[in-house]
């Protein structure tokens, strides 16, 4: 993974476990007016980042449910935490989304359910700018779990913020 030239270690989150493109500018900049404690001022590259991965029980997020969560914090292109979750989904995982993401119903039996892990997923989240491959899919996922668990949607999730989707 290489931001603007600085090599830094991969963060684990992306399945491929490839190179991250570059980001665009044009998203950065609108999502500094939408996201509180982003300041407009700062130039887009500096600002603090939140990379975000979901791996899910399927495609329907009204149906299916997250079964894991993995996020890298980019403060100053350098990645200041890491972190993932495996998330007991309280439904099986079906053949077809064990064979995308290899994690099975035995492997998150003892994993928490979403809402015990609001609490330490909320501060990676604030003050940055969210960035995911396939952004829509990862922000609406996150969106319906904080619903179920009955959480606050934070403003990062929000349909109207806008991601960075490299």
């Amino acid at each position: 993974m290489a931001i603007r030239g600085a090599a830094v270690e991969g963060c684990g989150c992306f399945p491929t476990g490839g190179p991250w493109p570059g980001l665009v500018i044009a998203g950065a900049s609108r999502a500094a007016f939408l996201l509180p404690g982003i300041e407009v001022d700062t130039e887009w590259a500096s600002r603090p980042l939140v990379v975000i991965d979901v791996e899910t029980t399927g495609l329907d997020p009204r149906a299916d449910r997250i079964v894991e969560l993995g996020i890298a914090r980019i403060e100053g292109q350098t990645i200041v935490a890491r972190q993932a979750w495996l998330v007991q989904p309280g439904i099986a995982v079906p053949a077809e989304a064990l064979e995308v993401h290899g994690l099975t119903d035995g492997e998150l039996a003892t994993a928490p359910p979403f809402g015990q892990i609001i609490a330490e997923f909320l501060p990676h989240l604030a003050g940055a700018i969210p960035v995911a491959y396939n952004a829509e899919f990862d922000r609406t996922f996150l969106r319906e779990e904080f619903r179920r668990a009955g959480a606050a949607v934070p403003d990062a999730l929000r349909s109207e913020t806008e991601w960075l989707d490299p």
